[in-house]
């Protein structure tokens, strides 16, 4: 079974600095929130 080529190489997944943020927390970035989404993607 032959598969067709991938449309692209690479994509870029951009991601605000509020994403990236705990819930009601000021910290620029949450370790724990970065990890969540590296797992989802």
């Amino acid at each position: 079974m032959q598969t067709e080529a991938a449309a692209y190489k690479r994509i870029v997944l951009k991601l605000s600095g509020e994403a990236l943020q705990a819930a009601g927390a000021r910290e620029n970035i949450s370790p724990q929130v970065v990890l969540a989404i590296a797992e989802r993607i």
